[in-house]
């Protein structure tokens, strides 16, 4: 028995079957079946359908790129580092959303995405028009992903028919101390008792960040179980305050990821060192030998000067954390602890981008095949 007009029929197991034609917001129409106990029951489950994807129509059609990205933001707000969210919110309201904001986010498809990226990367440049460095744009391209996967788990919107095309960033090329200039700088280091030297001693054998041995504090080292915790970082951001004149500034802000926060041991030569430097500063922070940091940027200055002044080879000081890795490596440290001593997210990254084969090492590594077939 059916109801004329309203498309509701009593099966032969007893209950009864509303069907109901439905319409989405992004023009999608299939027919939907809802079954109750009576008549009454199938019926309200229609009507409550019908009224629930009226309010899904109206509420996509007015959802644009620029308000999903706004709810989005919220969304990951106390899952990102302060220094990432006001980075990608300056990315949205300089470049994004001036070109994608106003878009429906229903009707945003992977072509105009692509074509947008790739106009950034050639013209992106807001103050001449010169292009954008591929590692911004990849940025770019990964906000703008994470906004549409957040949209599609929301019913916003279908998901993208293709990957999003984002430009490969070109890695650079990281200069690391060989052996022998490695243990000149050593050697030079013993006789220097300032705090950039000490600063240089704790990359060269912990493999930390600039900002993380800028942020280390004196309680950070766990001298009794002869531990360093890395827990903070030295992060500029740009002001909240559009008024301000300084535009930046530095804060302590969480490690660079969640891996980052880690803990890392103490080998007898640093604690050695560490002992005998704390004995003379107690102060909060290890480098700056005061209670507040130092910059980054004044550290590097000095640790450049220092390589000078003893005639070391000129390296960024980032180039200490990959002495480091490769330091390690050949020495067949097992590479999960190394991962994990420099906080990174897995093993692949710790091989394809801070570990540097020397031409020499790859020669002792051929000449295992002599051995064998000699």
């Amino acid at each position: 028995m059916s109801r004329r007009g309203e498309n509701i029929h009593k099966r032969k197991d007893g209950r009864w079957e509303a069907r109901v034609m439905i319409t989405d917001g992004r023009g999608n129409s299939h027919q939907v079946s809802f079954y109750g106990k009576t008549y009454k029951e199938a019926k309200e489950k229609k009507l409550l359908a019908r009224e629930n994807a009226t309010f899904l129509e109206e509420k996509t059609e007015r959802k644009t790129f620029a308000q999903t990205a706004e709810e989005w933001m919220q969304y990951r707000f106390l899952t990102q580092k302060k220094s990432t969210r006001l980075k990608y919110q300056e990315m949205l309201e300089r470049h994004i959303n001036p070109e994608l904001g106003s878009y429906p986010i229903n009707l945003l498809n992977e072509s105009q995405i692509n074509f947008f990226l790739s106009q950034k990367l050639a013209f992106g440049r807001i103050s001449d028009g010169s292009r954008l460095s591929s590692s911004y744009v990849k940025t770019m391209g990964i906000i703008v992903n994470s906004v549409m996967q957040y949209a599609v788990a929301r019913n916003y919107c279908d998901p993208l028919k293709t990957k999003i095309q984002k430009p490969e960033s070109q890695p650079q090329k990281i200069e690391i101390l060989d052996i022998e200039t490695q243990k000149n700088l050593e050697n030079c280091l013993e006789k220097d008792q300032s705090l950039t030297a000490l600063g240089i001693k704790i990359a060269l054998n912990t493999g930390m960040r600039i900002g993380e041995i800028c942020a280390l504090k004196w309680e950070d080292i766990d001298m009794k179980h002869a531990i360093i915790h890395v827990r903070h970082t030295i992060t500029r951001i740009k002001n909240s305050d559009k008024n301000l004149a300084v535009k930046t500034c530095l804060v302590v802000d969480k490690p660079k990821t969640k891996t980052s926060v880690r803990d890392i041991p103490i080998t007898a030569k640093l604690f050695h060192v560490l002992k005998n430097v704390k004995e003379k500063h107690q102060n909060c922070f290890v480098v700056s030998g005061a209670e507040k940091f130092i910059s980054p940027r004044t550290f590097e200055y000095r640790y450049h000067k220092i390589l000078e002044n003893y005639c070391i080879q000129q390296i960024n000081f980032h180039g200490l954390r990959h002495t480091f890795a490769t330091r390690c490596v050949e020495l067949n440290v097992d590479i999960k602890s190394l991962s994990e001593i420099l906080g990174h997210a897995n093993v692949n990254i710790t091989l394809n981008t801070y570990v540097h084969s020397s031409l020499e090492l790859k020669r002792n590594q051929l000449e295992k095949l002599s051995v064998m077939f000699g």
